[in-house]
């Protein structure tokens, strides 16, 4: 369990760091380019509607009416995005949404919001305090992984 706890903790340490130091233009534009498809963006609403306890692949296929080999090429597109993440049960991969990169994308682009006018009340509050759903942050999100 002390192994557990001590890997959790590097992997926490380093996804900070992914998410918070290398959101930039660039980075940002590779998201918008893997969502820019409207079967990829119709897999990560299944996602997102699913929450933490994701979805197979299956059940996506079925959901989506995607044929196997074609769900598979947008899925690896989503997951070297990080937009979403896989884990093994069994034979399967089951799938889940990673709001927290989406959070990040949300973030960077509203981090200016009201710039400038000290006499605007921002509209936006930041995304990530906003977000209480599959958040890696999110204690319970973060136990039903360990």
């Amino acid at each position: 369990a002390d192994m557990k706890l001590s890997h959790w903790l590097w992997y926490a340490s380093f996804q900070y760091l992914l998410d918070y130091w290398i959101m930039d233009t660039h980075t940002a534009a590779q998201l918008f380019d893997v969502l820019s498809s409207p079967v990829r963006l119709e897999i990560y609403r299944q996602l997102v509607k699913a929450g933490r306890d994701g979805r197979v692949a299956g059940e996506l296929s079925s959901a989506l009416d995607i044929a196997p080999s074609n769900l598979s090429f947008h899925l690896k597109a989503l997951s070297h995005a990080d937009m979403v993440s896989a884990r093994a049960e069994g034979r399967f991969l089951r799938y889940r949404a990673n709001l927290g990169q989406m959070l990040n994308l949300v973030d960077f682009l509203s981090e200016s919001c009201c710039e400038g006018h000290a006499d605007y009340s921002p509209p936006c509050a930041p995304s990530r305090a906003a977000s209480r759903c599959c958040n890696w942050w999110n204690p319970d999100y973060l136990w039903s992984v360990l």
